[in-house]
């Protein structure tokens, strides 16, 4: 009984990092991606950004109004000064960030 034990104990242990290691590595993968696609939307370019949005946004609102949102929703907020983010997670299948903009 001991020996199931400690053999278990050891897999355990060998596969927590390698766990977290394949996370953060998606974690980082996904922040990549959101990083790329949230620099269309900063710089203006609101028709690229819901060309490659996730089919999820776009199946919820055309391409026409969701620049004429974007541009409602950004021009008074100016120019984008930064961005850090804040926490990241990844519940499947999506990812979750969260940053401090100003």
């Amino acid at each position: 009984m001991k020996r199931v034990l400690s053999v278990s104990l050891l897999t355990l242990c060998l596969l927590i990092p390698a766990a977290y290691a394949d996370e953060t590595e998606a974690v980082a993968k996904a922040q990549r991606a959101a990083t790329a696609w949230l620099a269309l939307t900063d710089g203006g370019k609101y028709a690229e950004s819901w060309d490659s949005a996730a089919a999820l946004i776009k199946a919820a609102i055309t391409k026409s109004d969701w620049e004429k949102a974007l541009k409602s929703a950004r021009s008074p907020l100016g120019a984008l000064k930064s961005r850090k983010l804040k926490s990241a997670s990844m519940p499947s299948p999506y990812s979750t960030l969260s940053s401090r903009t100003t």
